[in-house]
């Protein structure tokens, strides 16, 4: 179900993807380039940094202890486009894919807001060690990079957790230009 074709698209996923994750990398609290009021069941974020962008990791406290925002600014890989945000869209879902048993995604309506501009978004569901998850992905161009956001919660949290996140969203404003 992926959305790449292309063998060059393919390959440069990769890249993407350990900027987008940025899984195993040292974890780090630095001051974020961005700012949104996120719902009090977040704590701080944790960043994993990339050599190509960094991802801001809020993870749920006591009320919603599965539910996880992630905010990455990654640079757009050589040879591809920032206004190919698909790319940047399948490299979270194919991960996704990977790390969730039974995964399946759709596109969500109403898209997801951040900021000012509203983008278009997928809804995933799935389980990881027979626990059902469900999230929703987004990613538009800021200038040069790509700005993705990931929210992930438990099936039962999300209902709860996902309003708020969405509208903690709409707060979103970058120092890189506004979204």
């Amino acid at each position: 179900m992926g959305l790449t074709t292309g063998i060059h698209t393919r390959i440069s996923l990769a890249g993407l993807l350990t900027a987008l994750l940025s899984v195993g990398l040292q974890k780090v609290h630095a001051d974020q380039p961005f700012a949104f009021n996120p719902p009090a069941f977040l704590g701080a974020p944790e960043v994993m940094r990339a050599a190509s962008g960094n991802t801001w990791r809020f993870e749920g406290a006591a009320a919603h202890p599965a539910a996880r925002l992630m905010i990455t600014l990654a640079e757009v890989p050589e040879g591809l486009s920032a206004d190919d945000t698909a790319v940047c869209v399948d490299a979270f879902l194919q991960e996704i894919r990977r790390r969730r048993e039974d995964a399946f995604w759709q596109p969500e309506t109403p898209p997801l807001r951040l900021g000012s501009r509203e983008v278009p978004s997928w809804r995933w569901a799935g389980s990881f060690d027979q626990t059902p998850a469900t999230g929703l992905v987004a990613c538009m161009a800021l200038g040069e990079q790509f700005l993705a956001v990931a929210l992930e919660d438990s099936i039962n949290g999300a209902p709860q957790s996902f309003p708020a996140m969405r509208r903690a969203l709409r707060t979103l404003e970058t120092q890189v230009g506004e979204p």
